[in-house]
């Protein structure tokens, strides 16, 4: 069987079990490959007779896992009724159960807890896309963006992401984030808020593999289409350009963030 997840953890650490009769098997780290450049996993394995869920998770930290959220049918059932199964899914949708050890799951920025279904088997429409180098997103959410493949970073002394016009000075920038000093401007105003609304996470620093996040209080305020980049200042003193890509922000239908 194949199972598509998301779980934040480097291809080389993911690793699963089966749960079959109430009882985990044995680690297992065959049938694993990383979906592009995404941190999403396509995990294909057989189940064990009496398989009753599938657990990924990152072997350097278990407690970054997530459910595959495999369903068999009951022993001498062949068929199922699907309107029933999908009416069921709902109401334990709205009824608010969470999968265990978590504290629920967010769908396009919306807090909410799911049983029977997992973020990474429904079709949604994320807050954030990527397309080749082009990067949209919505006004007002929290971003996550992923970025990889920067080439080995481990010498940087500096790193940096803006949101800015072509030939604009920095100080002018929709947004300037740097690895240490977190978010220092926000539309050109280098005293918006406090430096955490903005971060850049180093995941994999030899392959250059980032992960860059802007608290919705800072994209609030943001609207357009202008360009992306990420730099980095190297120990021996060099300045590089490591990527760049359009940027477009949409304003949702919902403005309220809190």
């Amino acid at each position: 069987m194949i199972f598509v997840v998301s779980l934040p953890a480097l291809l080389a650490n993911v690793r699963y079990k089966w749960l079959a009769n109430g009882s985990l098997g044995s680690e297992e780290s065959t049938g694993i490959t990383q979906v592009g450049t995404f941190l999403v996993f396509r995990i294909s394995s057989t189940p064990p007779a009496n398989a009753e869920e599938l657990f990924i998770y990152d072997s350097t930290d278990e407690s970054n896992y997530t459910t595959a959220k495999f369903a068999h049918l009951p022993t001498g059932e062949v068929s199922v009724d699907i309107e029933a199964m999908a009416t069921a899914m709902w109401d334990e949708l709205l009824t608010g159960h969470l999968i265990a050890g978590s504290s629920g799951a967010t769908l396009n920025g919306l807090a909410v807890s799911i049983a029977a279904i997992n973020p990474s088997e429904v079709t949604i429409v994320s807050p954030v896309s990527r397309t080749g180098n082009k990067i949209t997103v919505r006004a007002g959410d929290t971003w996550i963006l992923p970025v990889a493949g920067l080439g080995n970073i481990s010498t940087r002394t500096k790193l940096w992401f803006a949101v800015n016009a072509p030939g604009a000075d920095d100080s002018a920038a929709k947004l300037f984030i740097e690895e240490t000093d977190g978010l220092t401007i926000v539309n050109g105003n280098d005293e918006f808020g406090p430096p955490e609304l903005g971060s850049i996470t180093v995941i994999d620093e030899t392959t250059g593999s980032i992960s860059i996040a802007v608290d919705e209080i800072a994209t609030g305020q943001l609207s357009g289409t202008t360009f992306w980049a990420i730099k980095a200042l190297k120990a021996d003193g060099t300045a590089v350009t490591l990527s760049t890509g359009s940027f477009v922000i949409t304003k949702p239908g919902i403005e309220a963030i809190t």
